[in-house]
């Protein structure tokens, strides 16, 4: 009952917004923890537990948000080689095993909550593709309203990179087995390493992402649902068939990710 509205609930959300978020600009978070506030109490409503006119967290969308949206910065193509020559020569003298693995994540069209997480046994050699399980942070790969494994088409330049992962980590649970812990590298670091490289402002793991998506369809000519798939999204959710369609394209998505792979060594990426 203390977070009741007559019981000055707004007033203690707002004044913890202020101190652990809107002092230091994250207003993004600031809604997020709201959002899992309102969330809780209405459940605690239906449970008997709050009175649901009471729930301070209750406001319009526009409401207490500060969050002014902004796009991740992403290289065009003709900076793209550049890029790529700095990546290879890891200019900033980062953690090999980093480096390592922001040239996976380049060529993976991966997010890097779950390419930090890599482990050797998802890798189904029989098939010869990576099989992300459903629950790995960073995936969001729904279909169908349920968690799905997601599935990554090796290549053969892929499978060079990881052979000389294995040179170093081979024997680890982790692809990316970090020299500091008994655990993976942490996610941040990929995106600390492009900091380093010298592309603040200009180019984050997250907006590479615009880059397979914008240059995937004009540059190699592929279709987007297919790239779409690459990224781990689910097009064949949408629509009136999305209930029904379990599509996964396999060979289609591994004749992409074969062409992009082998385009970013053309374009200067050294294994």
């Amino acid at each position: 009952t203390d977070f009741y509205i007559t019981n000055g609930g707004r007033e203690k959300l707002i004044e913890m917004q202020e101190k652990l978020f809107y002092s230091r600009g994250s207003y993004y978070h600031a809604k997020r923890s709201r959002g899992v506030l309102k969330n809780a109490l209405i459940y605690a409503s239906k449970k008997g537990l709050f009175k649901l006119t009471e729930n301070p967290a209750i406001l319009a969308d526009d409401d207490e948000d500060r969050h002014i949206s902004k796009g991740n910065p992403f290289l065009t193509w003709d900076k793209v080689p550049q890029f790529l020559n700095d990546v290879s020569e890891n200019k900033c003298s980062g953690d090999i095993v980093v480096n390592l693995a922001l040239k996976a994540h380049l060529l993976m069209c991966s997010r890097v909550g779950w390419v930090s997480r890599l482990e050797w046994s998802w890798f189904n050699e029989d098939k010869n593709y990576w099989v992300i399980p459903s629950q790995t942070p960073g995936l969001k790969n729904l279909l169908n309203d349920h968690a799905n494994d997601f599935i990554v088409p090796s290549t053969p330049v892929l499978d060079n990179l990881f052979s000389k992962i294995r040179e170093i980590n081979g024997w680890q649970k982790y692809c990316f087995k970090s020299y500091f812990s008994d655990s993976h590298i942490v996610e941040e670091s990929i995106n600390n390493h492009i900091k380093n490289l010298g592309y603040s402002g200009k180019q984050n793991a997250h907006g590479w992402r615009n880059v397979v998506a914008t240059y995937g369809q004009e540059v190699g000519g592929f279709d987007r649902d297919i790239i779409d798939r690459c990224l781990g999204h689910s097009p064949q959710n949408r629509g009136s068939m999305g209930h029904y369609d379990n599509t996964q394209f396999i060979e289609k998505r591994r004749e992409f990710l074969n062409w992009w792979t082998n385009e970013l060594v053309e374009r200067g990426l050294k294994l």
